[in-house]
């Protein structure tokens, strides 16, 4: 299964790239969750390459179904160019999910490659392919990557983790503000008005 948002500014289609790399068997099936701007391109595409059975656009799902989704899936890939912060990544180690996902600074600052997860550089699909047939191919390894990464979701990044996280924050002793020269002058600008 794959979740990502697709950006405009893309230079490549990761989508596009992992449907032309992942090497296809009778029983695998690449489902691509969410609006599509290329989902025709792709559909030729995987007609084109002879794996039109095996790849499934499934379009926009609600949370239930997602999550569903997210739990029947061998594998969720995350094909992304850029992230901040991933929370798909989270969501599929919650769900004890295996993860593969490209080297953006969100996959890698939740990913350790071959410990939670899979991580490939971004614009190698083929590196991609080769982490998820390593994933199918390795299964007591992908079930431990799954467990460290559940593990993770839950000691860190649960309501009651992030919770604790900032009362401890709040709760700690603030440094001192910084003091103003005494030769100045303040000037707030509120709602666009000079006060």
């Amino acid at each position: 299964m794959q979740v990502r948002r697709q950006l405009k500014e893309e230079p490549v289609n990761p989508v596009r790239e992992m449907t032309e790399a992942f090497t296809f068997t009778s029983r695998t099936v690449l489902t691509i969750v969410g609006k599509r701007p290329e989902k025709a391109n792709l559909q030729n595409l995987a007609s084109d390459l002879g794996v039109s059975t095996n790849v499934s656009f499934i379009g926009e799902v609600d949370d239930d179904t997602l999550a569903s989704l997210r739990h029947s899936s061998a594998a969720v890939v995350l094909p992304s160019y850029s992230e901040v912060f991933d929370v798909a990544i989270l969501e599929a180690f919650a769900a004890n999910g295996s993860v593969v996902a490209t080297s953006t600074v969100g996959a890698m600052s939740v990913v350790t490659d071959r410990v939670s997860g899979r991580i490939a550089p971004f614009g190698d699909s083929e590196a991609v392919a080769d982490a998820i047939a390593d994933l199918f191919s390795n299964y007591e390894a992908a079930v431990e990557m799954a467990e460290v990464g559940h593990q993770l979701a839950v000691s860190k990044y649960s309501i009651e983790a992030v919770t604790e996280s900032l009362e401890r924050l709040y709760q700690s002793e603030a440094p001192p503000r910084i003091k103003r020269p005494e030769n100045t002058v303040t000037v707030s600008a509120i709602g666009g008005v000079l006060a």
